[in-house]
């Protein structure tokens, strides 16, 4: 776009030139070029003089190749392998990140088997362990296992025991606060059993009577005989404790079926 030396008006130039009109005679306004010429030229001489480095540069470089013996050509050439080179090397890196990112997801699928794996061995040693020794000491002890078994299981753990090649899995009895029980006996000490836990159940009559039978090595004076008769007795369902209540509930059921 052409810049006018005079305008009737500002509005006919960008705004950006405007400071450089001066009003003049007639009410118009002349473009004031002073200095302008003293930029221009300085301009041409910064131009100038960074176009004089650049070639002072390429000049020191080519003197420097020219010194190893080689032509224009050749320079070419090895620029442009040296640029081939570096394509190349951005392409392997990219293809080594690619490689770096298969390998991590193959090794953290590879310790989600091991996890499962891992677990699923775990879950058929507590069916061992854990659940077949729970319900053989139920058994014996003359309990409902049924009622029996989802009390005491948070309290029988699955651990490690020993290190390195001597290590194993062993059960323990814990506690409220997750801390193995131990049983004192004969001036000695050792961790208590599933079958230690069903006897303690057993013998806390207030609390757990109701998930044992009556019969048995109890006979019909023991403390669980007599819980169950005043059961029978026909006390009110809503004073019942819950071990009560289960033991109310198995009685009329059997009772039901004959």
């Amino acid at each position: 776009m052409p810049v006018p030396a005079i305008v009737d008006s500002l509005e006919a130039v960008p705004e950006a030139l405007r400071p450089d009109y001066k009003p003049i005679e007639g009410g118009k306004f002349r473009l004031d070029v002073t200095g302008a010429e003293e930029a221009y030229a300085a301009g041409l001489k910064k131009s100038q003089q960074t176009i004089l480095e650049e070639k002072k540069q390429r000049e020191q470089e080519l003197a420097a190749y020219k010194n190893l013996g080689l032509t224009a050509e050749q320079i070419a050439a090895l620029k442009q392998q040296s640029e081939e080179a570096e394509q190349k090397k951005a392409k392997e890196e990219g293809r080594f990140n690619e490689l770096l990112e298969q390998a991590n997801a193959k090794h953290k699928n590879e310790l989600a088997a091991r996890e499962a794996d891992k677990q699923f061995v775990e879950t058929e040693l507590s069916k061992h362990l854990i659940d077949s020794k729970a319900l053989e000491a139920a058994t014996e002890a003359d309990a409902f296992p049924k009622i029996l078994l989802p009390i005491i299981k948070p309290y029988i753990k699955m651990v490690v025991d020993g290190e390195g090649a001597n290590r194993s899995y062993q059960v323990r009895i814990i506690d409220e606060a997750g801390q193995p029980r131990m049983v004192y006996e004969n001036g000695a000490s050792r961790f208590m059993t599933i079958k230690d836990l069903v006897l303690e159940k057993k013998a806390d009559v207030d609390n757990y009577g109701g998930a044992f039978r009556a019969t048995g090595a109890g006979g019909t004076g023991s403390p669980a005989a007599n819980r169950q008769q005043q059961v029978r007795a026909g006390l009110d369902p809503s004073k019942l404790s819950p071990a009560d209540k289960i033991a109310l509930g198995l009685q009329q059921r059997a009772q039901g079926r004959r």
